[in-house]
């Protein structure tokens, strides 16, 4: 009977006190220690619901704890991109067109029944992830091996990711570009001109087939990538034109597969180190905790990468409906079908029509519209308790200081730039500090051209987007400032360990329509 989540403010909280229950009584953990190690909701004026250590529990539940670090929770994965790939080429080759609404919901639904099977298949891989990594912390300590950003580096740098193939393959077309004198075109012009005219020389051509493979590969991304309605890279290339005019912009001073070399050596380093203080018997633990978690690190991240994909799927199907709609009337532009929920279109493509199915989908979507705007237009409570009143955690930030939990290693300085909308990107420049509410994997790319390797966000507790910039130093709060020399953190970097906002996550935008905040605190 468990609430695991309420919608307030406009926006889905997740509740914390559930979960501090649930670790409590199935594995004994006190309450008090999964909340300092999750980073949940404290303050002096309020504490987590308090559940004591239970031995008996914890000797039940430990072996269960262990093997979700220590199982494997992946190994059926390369059958299932498999099967992602395949589901991708029947959307590619399906002519969506052609297919009557319902015969059209039919494949979105068989769609959304894979996707469930996706999804659930990432949440086992970033809990064995989170798990692992928090069982490798452990064992460093317990082998006294420590030094600040030890787990981080450990984790770091690893080959196998497929989002990591992204600024090293927009980098070499933007050096294609410079090395054909196409540059200038690149930069003083918008990215569809600029795209248009390249599409006109002849000289381009070899750049051109770069970006079709490029697209092919990773088409599936964008900026803000887990809203839905948000154009990929491979139904809007000129986006892709923009992130290579960046890379051009910052000319020498980035180099992605320079920072790759750099971030391995780190790593090697740093296992160096932890095996030049350990005896035989114990390296060989070591090595074995570390093959385990970088394995589940880069699981967890080519899933992540692979559900992208899958996102696309639905796009297109939603992208046709919704043109059919708009030229029928029954609503204002294509994109108005993003703020339609399931039962609705159900309901209209069972009747024939709107009108039959008693809805006015203009009014429905203007009011959702209307709604959305009001509800972004307010700051929301960092955490709420069980009735939905607001529980202050922090001050508000007052002066030039903004503090927050990092959760990537390094320092760097810079001027704050800050970006409302992912359309503002292009006007970073290297060295700036990015400052915006949230990110997901779509931003790396931009993320690369940064020469400072810092970058400021604001997101959920509980969020992974931060996690595949962990090149950067990341700060998940703007409502808590970093400093200007921060600390390196302690904690690994697959937890983002703060308040405020994830990405919005919906297929259609009124089923999640906003931002994830801060989780609540109690139970419900």
């Amino acid at each position: 009977s468990i609430q695991w989540a309420k919608r307030f403010y406009g926006r889905p909280y997740v509740n914390e006190g559930a979960i501090l229950y649930l670790y409590n009584r199935e594995f004994g953990f006190s309450s008090l220690m999964v909340a300092a190690s999750a980073g949940f909701t404290t303050n002096k004026d309020f504490q987590p619901i308090s559940y004591g250590f239970r031995p008996l529990a914890l000797l039940r539940g430990l072996p269960r704890f262990l093997r979700m670090g220590a199982g494997d929770a992946t190994r059926d994965l390369p059958v299932l991109y498999e099967r992602i790939d395949a589901c991708v080429a029947e959307s590619e080759t399906a002519d969506l067109s052609r297919m009557p609404d319902g015969e059209l919901l039919e494949l979105l639904e068989k769609w959304g029944s894979f996707h469930s099977q996706v999804s659930t298949a990432f949440t086992r891989a970033t809990n064995q992830a989170n798990s692992t990594i928090w069982l490798f912390g452990r064992v460093l300590r317990l082998f006294r091996v420590q030094r600040e950003g030890l787990t981080l580096y450990l984790v770091a740098g690893l080959s196998g990711l497929y989002m990591a193939e992204v600024g090293p393959a927009l980098w070499d077309m933007a050096q294609a570009l410079r090395d054909r004198g196409l540059d200038q075109l690149v930069l003083s012009r918008p990215p569809a001109e600029a795209l248009a005219g390249l599409q006109r020389i002849p000289d381009a051509r070899a750049v051109l087939e770069q970006l079709a493979a490029f697209l092919k590969r990773h088409g599936h991304h964008c900026m803000n990538e887990s809203e839905i309605e948000h154009p990929r890279w491979i139904e809007a290339p000129e986006q892709v034109i923009e992130l290579i005019a960046g890379y051009l912009r910052a000319g020498e001073a980035v180099d992605p597969e320079r920072a790759e070399r750099q971030q391995c050596e780190r790593r090697e380093e740093a296992v160096a180190y932890v095996e030049r203080r350990l005896d035989p018997l114990r390296r060989r633990a070591f090595r074995r905790q570390l093959a385990q978690a970088q394995a589940s690190v880069q699981s967890r991240d080519n899933t992540r990468y692979h559900i992208t994909k899958l996102t696309l799927v639905f796009r297109r199907g939603y992208v046709e409906l919704g043109r059919r709609w708009a030229g029928r009337g029954w609503i204002q532009e294509p994109d108005d079908f993003f703020f339609l929920v399931p039962q609705e279109i159900e309901q209209v493509i069972s009747a024939g029509a709107p009108a039959d199915a008693g809805l006015d989908l203009r009014a429905i979507v203007a009011a959702r519209r209307k709604a959305h705007q009001f509800w972004h237009s307010l700051r929301e409570p960092e955490a709420i308790d069980w009735q939905g009143r607001p529980i202050t955690i922090t001050a508000r930030p007052s002066g030039s200081v903004l503090r927050g939990i990092p959760a990537s290693g390094g320092q760097a300085r810079g001027p704050a730039r800050l970006v409302v909308d992912p359309a503002q990107a292009g006007t970073l420049e290297p060295g700036d500090v990015l400052v915006t509410r949230a990110t997901d994997p779509g931003w790396t790319p931009v993320a690369s051209v940064w020469k400072s390797n810092l970058f400021l966000g604001s997101s959920g507790s509980w969020s992974e987007p931060l996690c595949p910039l962990h090149p950067l130093m990341a700060y998940p709060t703007t409502h808590r400032a970093a400093k200007r020399r921060p600390r390196q953190p302690r904690r690994p970097f697959t937890r983002a360990n703060s308040v405020a906002h994830r990405p919005r996550q919906s297929r259609t935008r009124n089923e999640n329509n906003v931002q994830l905040c801060q989780p609540t605190v109690a139970m419900a």
